[in-house]
């Protein structure tokens, strides 16, 4: 076997879209930043810190696509802590909306979507169950 067939496991269909987006981002994100980099002096910079994030993503891909699935099951201890981190967060990050100091309107927003999508499968009545 090559190096190729043992990093891309499974369906290389799928690894090739994945790797075709990564491209077509690189060139989203150099039309995007034009104007900023013709502002700036290093008109690399932004491709350069794009390209970086993306092969760290990639590399990450890399990472958890070769990990077992059997070994996944050990973060569920985790999924307290993040559980917690995410409900602490909007009060640490401050007030970035409109709507409740410390609760964006984004959250807000999301809050009813998740409601509306919540009554319309008949989990909830219209009358919030505390």
């Amino acid at each position: 076997m090559d190096l190729a067939s043992k990093l891309f496991k499974g369906d290389r269909v799928i690894w090739i879209i994945f790797m075709f987006l990564c491209l077509i981002s690189v060139v989203e994100v150099f039309s995007a930043t034009s104007t900023i980099a013709y502002k700036n002096a290093n008109h690399w910079a932004p491709i350069v810190r794009h390209a970086t994030f993306l092969l760290g993503g990639f590399v990450m891909v890399l990472l958890l696509h070769n990990i077992p699935c059997r070994f996944f099951s050990a973060f569920i201890i985790l999924l307290p802590v993040s559980m917690l981190m995410l409900i602490v967060t909007p009060f640490i990050a401050g007030n970035h909306g409109d709507t409740v100091p410390a609760f964006g309107v984004w959250e807000a927003g999301l809050c009813r979507v998740c409601r509306f999508l919540a009554q319309q499968t008949g989990e909830i009545n219209g009358e919030p169950d505390f």
